[in-house]
């Protein structure tokens, strides 16, 4: 997720280039080696990054279905938010009607995935939940795919420790709404850096996102469409 954020090269070419390359990563390790975790590490984690002064908190995380907000995670989400760093989340990959908690809280942007539908167009996938809560869709990408026929199948390309071996890296391709959630959790980078106030951010990512296949239908849960970032800096200037 980081690597889909910040990686990048010397020549700009040469292997994975994240969406705000460069930009400076502050890591906060929640989950364990199972990708599992529990509320309080959660509520550490925001803390620390709130009391360190981050711009964007990225959780590509979500808790189960069943998961009922608590009092103290809803008053670390609004303390985050209030403290001025912008808070990106994932609806989840269940395919279905409803959106996780983080993403689903008031001050939080709930990121839902697009994948390749044709050249200038894409579309929902059919692990991504969708919801009116859903504020917008990111590139999460569809390794079951190859839409653009280039014999590589529709992931998120990204950078990674070799699994088993932590002195070597490896290119990986994946897909989720966790990649999508680190698409506008980058896109919100730019803007920040480009002088937008976080609270502004939301709305204008979501003035500029570009329609998915089909049009929008905020009542189908996807969002305002899908991020646009030269589109949302173009707008800033304007």
């Amino acid at each position: 997720i980081a690597s889909v954020i910040a990686s990048w090269t010397d020549d700009g070419v040469d292997g994975a280039v994240g969406v705000a390359p460069g930009v400076t990563v502050m890591p906060v390790k929640v989950l364990d080696g199972d990708n599992a975790g529990y509320e309080v590490d959660l509520l550490d984690a925001l803390a620390w990054a709130t009391e360190k002064d981050a711009q964007v908190i990225n959780m590509s995380l979500s808790f189960g279905e069943g998961y009922i907000l608590s009092v103290a995670l809803d008053q670390a989400l609004a303390d985050a938010a209030e403290s001025g760093a912008v808070l990106v989340a994932a609806a989840g990959n269940n395919g279905a009607s409803f959106v996780t908690y983080p993403a689903a809280h008031r001050e939080v942007i709930a990121v839902g995935a697009g994948r390749l539908h044709s050249a200038d167009k894409m579309k929902v996938p059919d692990y991504s939940n969708v919801h009116p809560r859903v504020d917008l869709l990111g590139a999460g990408g569809d390794i079951s795919l190859d839409k653009n026929n280039d014999g590589v199948v529709d992931g998120i390309l990204a950078e990674t420790i070799t699994l088993q071996d932590a002195s070597t890296a490896q290119y990986v391709l994946y897909a989720g709404t966790s990649q999508a959630t680190a698409v506008v959790s980058a896109a919100s980078a730019w803007l920040l850096a480009d002088g937008v106030h976080p609270d502004a951010v939301r709305h204008v990512l979501q003035r500029t996102a570009i329609q998915p296949n089909g049009g929008i239908d905020l009542a189908k849960g996807t969002g305002s469409g899908c991020v646009d970032i030269a589109g949302a800096l173009a707008s800033v200037t304007d």
